[in-house]
């Protein structure tokens, strides 16, 4: 059995991931885990939909998101045994975004679809003229 998967628009991008060992509690004092940098594919487009930004809870439903397609793993913040993992963070038009929400697909190629928002410490600031520069 051939398994489809589909590359259109679909660009190389950084992420920041919890190494494995992830973050807790070592002779009583916490350690947090260290980071890695991945390298995944997917399309980024920015989720103005209604519902893609009703996945997220309640108090991320009006920071600026964005939607990711990918055909590999990305995640939210999860549990590895008795090690917390804290959420992956894309690297994204300058900015560092936290996924809030992952949902992964069998149909039409296996993938997953996500949704991010910006960290507040990512907040650049406003450009004025014309979009990319162009006359």
């Amino acid at each position: 059995m051939r398994i489809l998967r589909p590359n259109v628009g679909r660009k190389k991008y950084k992420l920041l991931r919890d190494d494995e060992l992830g973050s807790g509690y070592i002779d009583g004092e916490w350690v947090e885990s260290g980071r890695v940098e991945v390298v995944f594919r997917a399309n980024i487009q920015p989720a103005f939909q209604a519902w893609q930004t009703s996945l997220l809870p309640q108090g991320d439903r009006e920071k600026e998101a964005i939607f990711i397609s990918s055909i590999d793993y990305v995640y939210t913040s999860r549990s590895n045994g008795e090690k917390n993992l804290s959420p992956d963070y894309v690297l994204y038009n300058g900015a560092l975004w936290e996924v809030k929400y992952t949902m992964p697909y069998q149909n039409l190629g296996f993938h997953v679809e996500c949704v991010a928002v910006k960290l507040p410490e990512s907040e650049k600031q406003r450009i004025t003229g014309e979009v990319f520069g162009r006359k």
